[in-house]
């Protein structure tokens, strides 16, 4: 989530740890611990899920080893190839993300250029596993769910992705 995020007729949040309530007013408390309710709790779901399989753990675990090692499935370690490339062309929203890029920019580019651009930018974060932080990034704000009698409660709030350009 971006800064974006704006509490301005908000209650505070009620925060809950080890048992003590405490109560956030600052903007930023009140964005991150939105930000932990509705965005990392998929990621702890999953950790939870995966408890219950010990199993395809390991098997998970086994996978990405090897394929740190260059090893496993040629499936797995394959670069990203022409064809894959091919088809993000036109499947994108003109909705710019945090780095005001929208697909509609990279379509209208010229493509035989861009192609080569993208598979070698992409190949490249593949092989070696680091991607482009704001890659991970989209703007997002928070909307109070109506008719909830309690928002000093992170359920009583909605995120969203923003579907407009800001600034505009």
């Amino acid at each position: 989530m971006t800064n974006q995020t704006s509490n301005q007729g908000m209650q505070p949040l009620r925060k809950i740890e080890h048992g003590n309530t405490t109560y956030l007013f600052d903007d930023t408390d009140i964005r991150n611990e939105l930000e932990n309710f509705h965005i990392r709790k998929s990621s702890e779901v999953a950790n939870c899920v995966s408890q219950f399989d010990d199993n395809i753990r390991r098997s998970v675990n086994v996978m990405v080893h090897e394929a740190k090692q260059g090893k496993g499935s040629t499936l797995m370690n394959a670069p990203i190839s022409d064809s894959e490339v091919q088809r993000t062309f036109e499947k994108g929203s003109n909705t710019p993300g945090p780095d005001n890029i929208s697909a509609n920019l990279i379509d209208f580019a010229d493509r035989e250029q861009m192609h080569r651009c993208l598979k070698l930018l992409w190949n490249k974060s593949w092989s070696s596993g680091c991607f482009i932080k704001s890659w991970k990034k989209e703007n997002r704000v928070v909307l109070p769910k109506p008719g909830k009698e309690d928002y000093t409660e992170c359920n009583s709030y909605r995120t969203i992705a923003i579907t407009s350009c800001l600034g505009k």
